[in-house]
């Protein structure tokens, strides 16, 4: 009996969990909202879905809605041969003799040398202002790459999977889908999702590198982004 009332309550548990992903936005939240719709008004004015933003922040941070480090300028993910850090999990990346194989924070001080000046690997967890910033020129440097894209909803769906992936494997799948039958490379969902051209082996708790990324826009945009905008649109009213 106590076997199956542990089963019930795990099941409830986990249906719960499922719905409050939907509903529920992390405390910390609202505090970097202002700071993220000022700095997106900024650098990308009339941006179609402005509540992408906080929705992409959670999947990055959050590892549970109720974590400590969910929507934290201090989350990182960080093993002998990666580093992610803060909000938008900004990332570097280590060769096997410890030297930098792949650095994001200082590729984009590069390109933003006043915008990012302030910013490094140093303090990048006692500034979210920066961390918000540099994210959000990411996510314009993502979407302004993919202006052959129509509708504004789908490029932004392939601006989150390069965001993920790259954009160069979000451009090799939009050619095999455009050289298959019936596939809209001008569309990701249901089209050039489809055609991943990551690899198919089994990475983290058996979902491979195809998985995670076609999986990374339907979670922001369907599951996590809904409450961001109706959060948006009562603020606006």
């Amino acid at each position: 009996m106590k076997a199956i009332i542990a089963i019930v309550l795990t099941f409830y548990s986990l249906i719960v969990s499922a719905q409050s992903v939907k509903t529920y936005i992390p405390e910390k939240a609202y505090t970097y909202l202002p700071t993220i719709y000022t700095e997106l008004d900024r650098i990308i004015p009339g941006f179609p879905y402005p509540y992408y933003v906080p929705a992409l922040i959670e999947h990055e941070s959050c590892i549970s809605l109720k974590s400590k480090r969910c929507f934290d300028p201090t989350s990182e993910l960080l093993s002998k041969r990666e580093q992610g850090v803060g909000f938008f999990q900004i990332t570097r990346t280590f060769k096997e003799d410890g030297s930098t194989r792949f650095d994001i924070l200082t590729d984009m001080k590069k390109r933003y040398q006043t915008q990012l000046k302030e910013l490094s690997w140093v303090n990048i967890k006692r500034r979210p202002d920066l961390q918000i910033r540099s994210g959000i020129l990411l996510i314009n440097e993502n979407y302004k790459s993919f202006y052959m894209i129509k509708d504004p909803f789908e490029r932004t769906a392939m601006a989150d999977s390069a965001h993920n992936g790259g954009r160069r494997d979000v451009n090799k799948s939009r050619v095999v889908c455009g050289l298959a039958k019936n596939c809209d490379p001008q569309k990701w969902f249901l089209n050039t999702e489809k055609y991943c051209v990551k690899s198919k082996k089994p990475l983290y708790a058996g979902r491979s590198a195809c998985d995670i990324n076609t999986h990374h826009p339907r979670d922001v945009m369907f599951t996590r982004m809904p409450k961001y905008k109706q959060h948006y649109q009562k603020a606006e009213s």
